[in-house]
């Protein structure tokens, strides 16, 4: 049986731990004149789109998505959607990104209004 010498043991290792770090850009996809990561994007994409169908009453397939803004660290891309704007429904709201979710930060147009106040009492006749 052939013995290597120890240094060459470790050569195997090193390349295979090497080709795991080799760098290669990220794939990315245009969106709304921003670049993004396409998998947080398909995955916020749908999360906003089911909320939004909830909040405006609307069926996700009469949505409309528009990237306001995005955030990330901005070495390759813009990486991740901050500000999602949604249409459908004739009504509009827009999404933010916050650590519990996306979260609508403008109020449809009927709950905007102020709520109804409660009459007087009718006079009691004796």
């Amino acid at each position: 049986m052939m013995h290597l010498p120890r240094p060459l043991l470790f050569v195997p290792l090193a390349l295979a731990l090497l080709g795991g770090c080799r760098h290669s850009p990220d794939p990315t996809m245009a969106v709304d004149g921003f670049t993004l990561n396409p998998d947080p994007w398909l995955q916020d994409r749908q999360a906003i789109a089911q909320r939004a169908s909830f909040d405006l009453n609307c069926p996700a397939e009469k949505l409309a998505l528009t990237v306001l803004a995005v955030g990330g660290n901005g070495m390759f891309f813009d990486d991740w959607a901050t500000q999602v704007g949604v249409s459908g429904c004739e009504q509009r709201v827009v999404y933010i990104r916050t650590a519990q979710g996306w979260i609508a930060n403008i109020a449809r147009s009927d709950a905007a209004q102020p709520p109804p106040s409660n009459p007087p009492p009718p006079p009691v006749v004796p």
